[in-house]
């Protein structure tokens, strides 16, 4: 029978444990409790969520890893996360009761649900995260019939704010208590939002700053060379032609943009999917994905007001899908409904790829198969255990969120995707199974891409603050496992431990990670460890940051960030009829619109601790020589002011650079988490 609870004594290497069957038996105990499903609905690593300890707990307290635990606290955040979370959500039902009380939506259960009776309240605080969930942000079901019309002052007139109650009655007492505990509540509609997101510049630097800021590529002549030749022949003569008169562009051509360097391209093919792989609003109207390819070029001007703009865009993967260009006119941007259509399709496929790829696959799934097998090789006794237990925390929890909560049938992610929920599976398994390694590391992405300063030499705040963070990582753990091990390899491969962590993530049959380690199939040493744990930590933190707290700041809105469409994708022959009417019919249904701005601002709402900032009781265990908690505190130091000089370079950044349209906050240390809890 497992022990309830495990004292550590002094962290230690396998190779240096005095007490090695001992530390065998702890390791035996872990490796039953982190099995991987046997569900065939998730063909992909993923952890038996059957198990209850893996849900977040209202008896849950802050820590990480103190001396003596017990094996279920392991992953579970405490009562700062809850009440975090609790904030958010009251937030959400305060804008949502707004809306019903003024009768703007008429939904299938729009029923007057008594939140703030004190027996339904208390059961709500004290039951598990799902409880309270669904307490607070109930689904309301589809819009009932007669619909309103969808037009954007009625997706603009879901973002209430806070309401202030003039006439206070005595059950509005500790409401307002509440209110006044938790804040303002949800935002109106975030201003750069409604600003930027028709106009061609503001949707180009979306691409470079928005949910997902990674996903553009340099196209070359290797890539106009490998298109279909009738694909490539229904774009690239309208861009021949239209591009000589496109704002920034005016007397050039597409020929010349990709001789010099300044031609990009996002292609989202792969996600255009056959009728029956799409679901139905609960009304019954089709919904549809897209699989548009979209150009990007870069304007010449003054480097400081170079700008990446939208110049092209195919609507789908087939030749007689419509092909549309900008319009001659800046002024026409934003009220073109051909245009505008043309950038909705692109973004609805990016925004599916940004939840279901980008966001869900490589950080969450990633760090997934990264957590289980570390707590199923890597023993507590080892020093690298506190350190990495820090960027581990609350991951299981909120996956196993994820799993009940999100993506299975009915729930979140089918509602406001195209796919069902099968469909969607089929995406996870691919992209996770296919997820390169060493190809994802922010450095080698940025050269594979294209995206390095050298070769984008603009304004790319995704790229240029996160490699800021990415290196004071990478310094801060090398000087860690230099502490650990020492100087040279010898030591590093000798241990046990961590190299079957590392050859189980590996492994084709457990971790699959694709393209792990540098050459062949073992870790090489110490240099290449120090890269595979910034990979970990930057994953969990930096790059989780930089996909998910975006949702509430460029998310909420569907006009600027839609998931679905309710029409197919426009054929040429019909491109030049395209009216504002049949914009407007693309839309998702206003319940749908309520329910992405209730998950997006929820998802990117909740901070949860800060990233580079240690509990020090974590590492108190004895660590070999007095000395030795002293030089750790002075490395945490180091760290943490590394990171603060990051801070004040990014907010220079974002104050004195006229090539940001906006400020970029999102990789902004004191705004990024720890680990994925959220």
């Amino acid at each position: 029978m497992a022990p309830k609870s495990f004292k550590i004594k002094r962290f230690a290497l396998p190779q240096d444990e005095g007490d090695k069957s001992g530390r065998a038996k702890e390791l035996e105990v872990f490796k039953k409790q982190y099995p991987f499903t046997k569900n065939p609905k998730y063909p992909f690593p993923l952890t038996d969520y059957a198990e209850d300890k893996y849900k977040f707990k209202a008896e849950g307290v802050d820590q990480v890893l103190p001396s003596t635990f017990a094996k279920d606290e392991l992953e579970k955040s405490g009562i700062t996360w809850r009440l975090k979370l609790l904030r958010t959500l009251i937030a959400i039902r305060e804008n949502t009761e707004a809306m019903l009380a003024d009768k703007d939506l008429n939904l299938r259960f729009n029923k007057q649900l008594k939140f703030w009776d004190a027996p339904q309240w208390l059961k709500a605080v004290q039951g598990k995260t799902s409880v309270i969930l669904e307490h607070l942000n109930p689904d309301f079901g589809a819009e009932l019939p007669p619909a309103r019309d969808r037009t954007e002052e009625n997706y603009q007139a879901m973002f209430r704010g806070s309401r202030k109650d003039n006439n206070v009655k005595p059950q509005q007492r500790v409401r307002n208590e509440v209110k006044a505990a938790i804040g303002d509540g949800m935002p109106e509609l975030p201003a750069p939002i409604l600003e930027n997101f028709k106009t061609d510049e503001g949707f180009g630097y979306s691409y470079l700053c928005g949910p997902s800021p990674c996903m553009l590529s340099k196209f070359t002549q290797d890539d106009f060379n490998k298109l279909d030749g009738a694909y490539r022949d229904g774009m690239w003569p309208a861009l021949v032609r239209s591009l000589p008169k496109t704002p920034g562009f005016v007397g050039e051509t597409p020929d010349k943009l990709m001789a010099e360097g300044r031609l990009y391209y996002v292609d989202y093919r792969e996600l255009n999917l056959p009728i029956s792989a799409y679901g139905k609003h609960p009304n019954g109207k089709q919904k549809y994905g897209y699989g548009p390819f979209g150009f990007f070029g870069v304007s010449k001007n003054a480097k400081v007001k170079q700008k990446m703009l939208p110049i092209g865009i195919r609507v789908g993967p087939e030749n007689d899908d419509a092909f549309f260009t900008p319009p001659s006119q800046v002024s026409a941007q934003g009220t073109d409904p051909k245009w505008m259509l043309a950038k909705f399709i692109l973004n609805s496929a990016h925004n599916t790829y940004h939840e279901v790829v980008s966001h869900l696959v490589e950080t969450h799934l990633v760090m997934e198969t990264v957590v289980n097998l570390f707590r199923r090789n890597v023993s507590i006794r080892h020093p690298l255990y506190p350190l990495m237990s820090h960027h581990f925390e609350g991951t299981l929890p909120i996956n196993a969120l994820a799993v009940t909560e999100l993506i299975t049938e009915g729930k979140a992610v089918e509602r406001l995707t195209a796919g069902t929920e099968a469909t969607n599976l089929k995406v996870i398994e691919k992209y996770r199974l296919g997820f390169d390694f060493r190809g994802k590391m922010l450095p080698q992405r940025l050269i594979n891409q294209g995206l390095t300063e050298d070769e984008l030499d603009i304004e790319y705040p995704f790229r240029d603050d996160g490699l800021l963070v990415w290196k004071a990582t990478k310094d801060f753990v090398a000087e860690y496992v230099e502490s650990i091990y020492g100087e040279g390899s010898e030591r590093v491969l000798a241990d046990t431990e961590v190299n079957g962590w590392l050859n189980d993530l590996a492994d084709p049959t457990e971790g699959r990670m694709k393209n792990f380690f540098k050459n062949g199939s073992k870790l090489s040493g110490k240099v290449e460890l120090v890269e595979i744990l910034t990979m970990f930590i930057f994953t969990g933190g930096p790059n989780h940051a930089a996909v998910n707290f975006p949702q509430r700041s460029d998310m909420m809105y569907v006009p600027a960030a839609p998931f679905a469409g309710y029409r197919p994708a426009p054929k040429q022959e019909i491109a030049d009829k395209i009216t504002e009417a049949d914009l407007i019919a693309f839309m998702p249904p206003l319940d749908v619109a309520l329910q992405q701005m209730n998950t997006t601002f929820l998802l990117g709402s909740v901070f949860y601790t800060e990233f580079g900032k240690y509990k020090l009781d974590a590492f108190k265990a004895q660590q070999g020589d007095p000395g030795r908690m002293k030089k750790l505190e002075k490395m945490f130091e180091d760290f943490e002011e590394n990171l603060k000089k990051v801070e004040e370079k990014i907010h220079k950044r974002n104050r004195n650079n006229p090539g940001r349209l906006y400020s970029y906050d999102h990789l902004r240390p004191s705004r990024i988490p720890q680990s994925i809890n959220i």
